[in-house]
């Protein structure tokens, strides 16, 4: 299958340095299901409108300066693909069996309370089962999300792909926006 993740791009980055696909910015504690004593997030969407609501949604309005970092010079933020095995086990909390399994309600899932939603991330890691979460979309319920867990001993089943160069007149960037009612300025 593949998946969509939006990422800073450096064209001169090495495997691992800040702007390759590979990098992902350690330590992580502010996204919903993050450990970081216990693996590192892969967060991803099932569709590049998804993986770009997720990274720009939240802004007040959308404007040229959103696909550029400061702390990146020279990077420029990119829609990249990667591939997963289809066989991958990812815990689908969009099933009432496993929410129930896991002691939440489907409101817990896209509640923005980090303590509890990253404590049940980590009973699910901790059953040793699956590769990661799915979940449906704080922005947009029709778009779905994934996290894949890594860690040195169990890197994420993933593949960089390829990669889309991101700006206002992207086709998904525009869907995304017009789905959102965002203003650009």
């Amino acid at each position: 299958m593949l998946l969509y993740r939006v990422f800073n791009h450096l064209s001169t980055a090495a495997a691992g340095e800040a702007g390759h696909p590979s990098y992902i910015h350690r330590p992580q504690t502010q996204g919903r299901w993050d450990n970081p004593g216990l693996y590192a997030s892969w967060y991803l969407s099932t569709s590049p409108e998804g993986a770009i609501a997720e990274t720009f949604g939240n802004m007040e309005f959308w404007a040229k300066p959103m696909f550029t970092r400061a702390y990146l010079p020279g990077g420029r933020m990119t829609l990249g693909v990667f591939e997963v095995p289809d066989n991958t086990g990812i815990l689908d909390l969009d099933d009432g069996n496993n929410l129930l399994h896991l002691g939440m309600k489907p409101s817990q899932v896209v509640t923005r309370n980090l303590p509890y939603t990253q404590a049940r991330a980590a009973a699910a890691f901790a059953e040793n089962r699956w590769a990661g979460l799915g979940w449906w979309s704080f922005h947009r319920p029709f778009w779905s999300n994934r996290m894949l867990w890594s860690s040195a001993a169990a890197p994420a089943p993933l593949t960089f792909v390829d990669r889309e160069r991101l700006d206002l007149s992207h086709r998904a960037v525009e869907s995304v926006r017009a789905t959102l009612s965002m203003p650009v300025k």
